[in-house]
């Protein structure tokens, strides 16, 4: 009843309309992927390296970084991973690079790669082997809609309430829905195990591909940033360019977008601070004083992003109270 309940509380909500407050992080542009660390910090990752940024609230200036170029060649050859999303279950979380080509349409092994870092409370620190073979794996799952190596671009990673992880695909589409794919054994994929994924879920997102992609525990939903896929669809896009989506996991359910004016943001990163939603902009090729920002000193960079407070937490919060407190027939 809990689930149920929630599910129909945001779909109500789902037609209220919501300003946002936009505000800055610094020293990095290109910010596609980001977690809570705990209430006093988040880490984001940069898709133009492999540099963790960690920051605290309030604070537009990170507090520490980590570099995981090291953890991600593993002896081979460094490359750009192209990190573009991460998921956390209970203290470890996962990085996951775009497996797709470069802009010129080349592979790039790099960019094959799932990885994760250890949160001990202080610092994190990089665990387990890098899984590589994600590409051949979903290619074995369904030849028809991975058979194509080359048009791949994963651009969405959540753990459920089970502790598996879901992959949010840019790219491929099917007939204009968007694809989700989950991996059961992620945490053995770490040591060497063959992934186990599960049937592609196909998602109506009006057109538009995913670009992140977050579990809710607290709400029992999915947040998702649905956005342009890098291909052009085979119907025109109605819309914003940009939208916010709930779902509530269940494959024969649609999502439900969300009247929330993202205005001129580019956001590839979002995650759930209890009550609020973190959603920021991957600001790369946004021009300062006519420079791309990716092409500025580090120091100069900065990337955009708000704060969303779930519209009906107060209700939502209460009917947990009142469902957890145990009553004798």
């Amino acid at each position: 009843m809990l689930t149920l309940f929630l599910t129909l509380t945001l779909a109500v909500l789902a037609s209220a309309n919501s300003k946002i407050e936009i505000r800055e992080l610094r020293n990095a542009c290109d910010i596609s992927a980001g977690v809570l660390l705990d209430s006093e910090r988040w880490v984001v990752a940069n898709d133009e390296n492999q540099l963790l940024y960690i920051y605290k609230p309030n604070n537009s200036s990170p507090m520490d970084s980590v570099n995981l170029s090291d953890h991600f060649a593993q002896g081979r050859k460094r490359g750009e991973v192209d990190l573009e999303a991460t998921a956390r279950i209970n203290d470890t979380i996962f990085w996951i690079g775009s497996h797709s080509t470069n802009k010129r349409g080349r592979y790039r092994s790099a960019r094959h790669a799932l990885a994760a870092t250890w949160w001990d409370s202080h610092q994190l620190i990089p665990v387990g082997q890098v899984y590589r073979d994600l590409a051949k794996d979903l290619a074995v799952l369904d030849s028809a809609i991975f058979g194509n190596n080359l048009l791949l671009n994963i651009e969405g990673l959540a753990h459920d309430a089970e502790g598996e992880l879901l992959l949010g695909f840019r790219e491929p589409m099917v007939q204009d829905q968007a694809l989700v794919v989950k991996l059961s054994n992620p945490q053995q994929c770490l040591q060497g195990e063959k992934a186990q994924l599960q049937t592609p879920i196909l998602l109506d997102l009006g057109g538009q591909a995913i670009r992140s992609l977050e579990y809710d525990a607290q709400r029992q939903v999915f947040w998702i940033i649905g956005g342009p896929s890098s291909k052009a669809n085979t119907t025109p896009l109605t819309g914003p360019k940009f939208s916010l989506w709930q779902w509530n996991g269940a494959s024969e359910v649609a999502p439900q977008r969300l009247n929330l004016d993202l205005a001129d943001l580019n956001p590839e990163a979002l995650f759930v601070n209890e009550n609020t939603l973190v959603i920021i902009s991957d600001d790369g090729s946004l021009p300062i004083v006519g420079v791309e920002c990716k092409k500025l000193p580090t120091y100069a960079q900065k990337a955009r992003y708000f704060l969303w407070e779930i519209p009906g937490s107060d209700k939502i919060n209460s009917k947990i109270k009142d469902d957890s407190v145990a009553t004798e027939p």
